[in-house]
């Protein structure tokens, strides 16, 4: 009897064990996300840089998950459709979107109630440079000085085709016309990939759009580059000057992150920004921007949040300037 109940309290006190290793292991279990397709949320029409941008982050993304990401496009209300959709989907990590730069001005052009603090925001990924394009062998311009003449001797004659009202290239092109001290018609389009394909069918003069959406017209010799508008000359139209070197003080920096709907749990929160770091600090998408004129900058955490804030206060001050603040 007495080996039975030392048997007994052997097997009792390893139960119990077992049971406490399990209790102390369960705070240290992996989380099994993603265990299925992930969606990314495309806010602008297919072909722009949105579209290009979400696709090769999104798979090299979907590399370091081992899932696949899906693009589902949303354009609209210059990119407030796809952000809001983002901001009222389940936050379980599934639903990802393309956050550009015109997630700082939403509110402030009356597009949608919807702030940077109303997402997660996973990090950023890239910047890039406006540039201003028009179609080749029109008469009255071949330089950016020529178009600038132009435009003063004839106020609010020239078209200039943009991805939206209150996207960041009209905002562009307004600030080039304050710059330059000239008046612009601006036409508003659903997406870059539409204003580009209106000035090379002959319906606008010119636009202001970034490399990557330029380029394959201006190689095909649809579209010609008049200047862009960065500190440096873009490394994809090396012949063309930047507006500083024609006279004209004025750049447009364009940059765009991730993020996801608002009140992620950690977990999942920490999945999703590790493999945006590890996909936006890859050799793979340092070529793929390059190839585009464009660069991985990469920004996570607080000084995400301080570069967020600085940009949206600078923005809100130009949607002002510019009489479209609602």
């Amino acid at each position: 009897m007495k080996k039975t109940w030392e048997k007994l309290f052997v097997l009792g006190l390893g139960a119990l064990m077992l049971t406490a290793c399990s209790s102390l292991g369960g705070s240290e279990k992996k989380s099994d996300f993603p265990n299925t397709q992930l969606n990314m949320i495309v806010q602008a029409s297919p072909g722009g840089l949105s579209d290009q941008v979400s696709k090769e982050t999104g798979d090299l993304m979907g590399k370091a998950l081992g899932q696949t990401v899906i693009c589902q496009y949303k354009p609209g209300g210059s990119g407030a459709v796809g952000m809001s959709y983002v901001q009222a989907s389940k936050p379980d990590g599934y639903t990802i979107g393309h956050t550009p730069l015109e997630l700082v001005m939403l509110k402030s052009l009356g597009y949608a109630d919807l702030q940077p603090d109303d997402l997660t925001l996973l990090g950023r990924a890239y910047t890039t440079v406006g540039a201003l394009a028009v179609k080749p062998g029109d008469e009255r311009f071949s330089t950016v000085e020529e178009f600038i003449e132009y435009a003063k001797a004839h106020p609010g004659e020239l078209t200039v085709g943009n991805a939206g009202t209150g996207s960041i290239w009209h905002l562009g092109a307004i600030g080039l016309e304050k710059a330059a001290g000239v008046t612009f018609n601006h036409v508003p389009f659903d997406g870059a990939s539409k204003s580009i394909a209106a000035l090379m069918g002959g319906h606008v003069d010119a636009v202001v759009s970034a490399p990557i959406e330029l380029m394959s017209g201006a190689k095909g010799n649809e579209l010609q580059i008049l200047a862009t508008m960065g500190e440096e000359r873009s490394q994809a139209f090396p012949d063309a000057p930047t507006l500083k070197e024609r006279g004209i003080d004025y750049e447009l920096l364009h940059w765009g992150g991730f993020a996801g709907p608002k009140d992620l749990p950690e977990d999942v929160k920490a999945a999703l920004q590790n493999a945006l770091k590890e996909a936006v600090e890859s050799d793979e998408y340092a070529e793929f921007m390059r190839e585009r004129g464009m660069e991985p900058a990469f920004l996570q955490g607080e000084e995400y949040d301080q570069f967020i804030k600085e940009q949206t206060e600078f923005f809100d001050q130009l949607i002002e300037e510019a009489g479209l603040k609602k």
